[in-house]
């Protein structure tokens, strides 16, 4: 059986705590222009890209600039995340994706093709990394395992989607160690992209190479110790994201501060 394999890139403009975020401007480039070009480094033949970002009209902006990139867009619902990367898949037929959603700005591209070979061998419904910085947790999940999770989640939260693979109910789970990769990441590290003061820090590391550049994952992780202080530009903001995030996933599963993927 043919296993064909995608990178599907989960977002939209009316994010809760930082609307149109991924139109920001980082050192002269978009962010969705800035996370669609380690997307595309990732790319081999075969393999397909594209933006899965709502119905709302707010967002025809994204599907602008993923035809600008030459993507495929799909357009679902507006708060079932879940259902919106299945509904992605099952439209371009993709069997496995690895789904990089907007505020992963700096998912490394190494980690990604390394996610999409193991899609391809048929055997895994989720796969995830371990110990890389937040901001940077890509995973991958095939369409087959997501339509038995939206099945079996009920009326909980999508948001949060990757603890119904986490607590490995049913589903064949790989995890992939990255921390040895990374000796000068520290735990509280914060990539993501959240709030204005995630937006200023990754500005500053974006301007920190040259332009064009595509930093590697573990390249950022080395300026952010030659350069400490930039690191709490955003570092207040730690708590309270969270606290937040702990909420979501307090339905039983592996709490993502202790086990990140």
């Amino acid at each position: 059986m043919s296993i064909r394999t995608g990178i599907v890139v989960v977002a939209r403009t009316g994010a809760t705590r930082r609307p149109g975020k991924m139109l920001a401007d980082l050192a002269g480039v978009p962010l969705f222009d800035r996370l669609w070009h380690r997307v595309t480094a990732a790319q081999t033949s075969g393999v397909a890209a594209l933006l899965a970002t709502t119905h709302l009209k707010a967002d025809d902006a994204l599907i602008e600039v993923a035809r600008r990139h030459g993507a495929l867009g799909y357009r679902g619902s507006v708060d079932d995340v879940m259902a919106r990367i299945l509904g992605a898949c099952r439209t371009f037929g993709i069997d496995f994706a690895v789904i990089v959603e907007g505020d992963e700005l700096f998912c490394d591209p190494g980690h990604i093709r390394r996610l999409l070979e193991i899609g391809a061998r048929g055997d895994t419904d989720f796969a995830g990394l371990v110990g890389a910085p937040i901001g940077a947790w890509v995973s991958g999940v095939s369409a087959d395992a997501m339509e038995r999770a939206i099945e079996t989640r009920g009326a909980d939260s999508s948001e949060a989607w990757r603890r119904y693979f986490q607590a490995q109910r049913g589903f064949a789970v790989q995890e992939i160690n990255v921390g040895a990769d990374l000796p000068a990441f520290h735990p509280g590290t914060r990539l993501t992209i959240d709030y204005e003061e995630d937006i200023q820090l990754a500005a500053e590391i974006f301007g920190a190479f040259p332009k064009g550049t595509v930093p590697s994952l573990e390249q950022v992780v080395r300026l952010l110790g030659e350069r400490p202080a930039l690191a709490k530009i955003n570092a207040k903001r730690n708590e309270e994201y969270w606290g937040r995030l702990e909420q979501l996933t307090s339905s039983g599963a592996t709490p993502m501060r202790k086990h990140p993927h």
